[in-house]
């Protein structure tokens, strides 16, 4: 007599999706060997897990973009700030764009620093030119 199937919690599967977990994860999570939850998957889902889960990603992402724009309102904004340049890529380009800005602020505050000496050692000169006259 063939063995009663291991309960899945599909719920718990697509939750999983959502945070990110690997195929494997989530058999690893339920005691259960990787390829049986694979085959389980797709007889409930239609899908493969491959097919599927970035569906579920997809949706998690949403979760926390919306998560953000509440909390935002709210005016709690650190952690969902490190989360969404973590998870959501945001904001990396405004920090290369802040870097590339410093980088050129502190190029021209250079150029500036150099007129202004060269300035002061033709005023230098000019004064010594006058008192030698």
């Amino acid at each position: 007599m063939a063995r009663k199937p291991k309960e899945i919690s599909w719920e718990e599967v697509e939750y999983r999706m959502q945070a990110g977990n690997s195929g494997l994860q989530i058999a690893a999570s339920m005691h259960m060997d990787e390829n049986t939850f694979y085959n389980r998957f797709e007889d409930h889902y239609g899908y493969t897990y491959r097919n599927y889960s970035g569906i579920g990603y997809s949706v998690g992402n949403a979760n926390l973009q919306l998560t953000q724009f509440h909390k935002a309102l709210k005016g709690d904004t650190k952690l969902l700030i490190m989360l969404g340049i973590e998870r959501l890529g945001q904001g990396k380009d405004e920090n290369d764009q802040i870097k590339n800005l410093e980088e050129k602020f502190d190029e021209s505050m250079t150029q500036i620093l150099s007129l202004l000496s060269s300035a002061r050692n033709m005023d230098d000169s000019n004064i010594n030119n006058e008192t030698k006259s």
